[in-house]
């Protein structure tokens, strides 16, 4: 290790020996021509080697201290350098930097990889529960215990439920890979909602809730991906049938879209059970349910997770107003069409 340091020394100083040894015989040169002696030349020669001399050890100590501790550090030996000059000191402070960022990214990547794989775990556990809700509709069926209409009728909810469940898997299972599958775009809102809304009719005539579009324009284009920004509203409008409360009195839920100078923003409102204040806070954090989580059987607390998500990528800022059992509103606002 030594041999290789002093010869990557010599290399690193050439161009400085050359230049001191060029400059000294160019001053001993011109000494000569203008009539001094040898003996008055060697003088101010032997002073000038002497000084290299110096200088070579002076740079060759510290060079020597730097890189001995840089190849230590590379052999894993050490993890500490030992930078005597200030260039040294500035590729000290830059290693440093730069192992701190790594390490974050790191810690990142393992926090992200835990808490999916947290999630997930749990995920495939409430998955179980729709399954065994079937399978006990068959066996009671089988028993005589309910006519064939009402377990066809039980098992289709219960059979959509399982669907949405795997859906929002797949989805939080796709964020990885979010930066490589959307494309941004001009998104008709009022069309999305429509396509969403009858796509989900079944479910709104089963819970006794009814669709309201309140737009005062057939213009209603924003910047945002559709298959994304379509998932969203999924998302938001199946919380709100859920969240309906079923009776005897149909329920609600209004859209309202509200074109602005530079953006446009849709309200998403229902009349359901509302959410706690205290709750509020804490509704997009994966998991949790809050109050709600005991009054529903079927909450996950996992799609308020995947909408905040989706929605900090798009750029879509998103809000939620709520109060015990006068109902819940989703805002979101979309940076119109330029």
């Amino acid at each position: 290790m030594i041999k290789n340091i002093i010869k990557d020394f010599i290399k690193d100083r050439l161009l400085y020996i050359t230049f001191y040894m060029l400059n000294t015989f160019i001053i001993i040169g011109f000494f000569y021509l203008i009539g001094f002696s040898k003996g008055e030349i060697a003088y101010p020669m032997v002073i000038s080697i002497f000084l290299l001399i110096i200088f070579i050890t002076v740079e060759g100590i510290k060079y020597y201290i730097f890189n001995s501790s840089l190849q230590e550090a590379l052999l894993k030996k050490s993890k500490t350098l030992k930078p005597v000059t200030n260039e040294e000191i500035n590729v000290d402070k830059l290693i440093r930097k730069l192992k701190s960022d790594e390490l974050k990214i790191r810690n990142n990547i393992i926090g992200n990889h835990e808490e999916k794989n947290h999630i997930i775990s749990n995920w495939i556990h409430k998955l179980k529960t729709p399954i065994s809700i079937i399978d006990l509709i068959l066996q009671q069926y089988k028993e005589g215990n309910i006519e064939l209409s009402k377990a066809i009728e039980d098992i289709e909810n219960e059979n959509y439920r399982l669907h949405c469940s795997t859906e929002q898997l797949l989805n939080l299972i796709k964020l990885d890979s979010f930066e490589k599958d959307y494309n941004i775009g001009i998104v008709d809102i009022l069309s999305s909602l429509r396509e969403i809304i009858n796509r989900n009719k079944n479910q709104f005539i089963y819970n006794n809730v009814f669709p309201v579009i309140q737009c005062t324009t057939e213009e209603t284009f924003v910047i945002s991906d559709m298959k994304w920004n379509e998932l969203i509203l999924q998302q938001i409008i199946s919380n709100a049938i859920k969240y309906s409360v079923k009776g005897k009195e149909s329920k609600k839920i209004y859209f309202n879209i509200n074109i602005q100078e530079e953006t446009t923003v849709l309200s998403i409102r229902d009349e359901g059970i509302g959410i706690e204040e205290y709750d509020l806070r804490r509704i997009f954090q994966p998991f949790f349910t809050g109050e709600n989580g005991r009054r529903v059987r079927n909450s996950t607390g996992i799609g308020l997770y995947i909408v905040k998500e989706i929605a900090n990528k798009l750029g879509h800022k998103i809000e939620i107003k709520s109060k015990p059992f006068k109902g819940t509103e989703v805002i979101i606002t979309y940076l119109s069409k330029l």
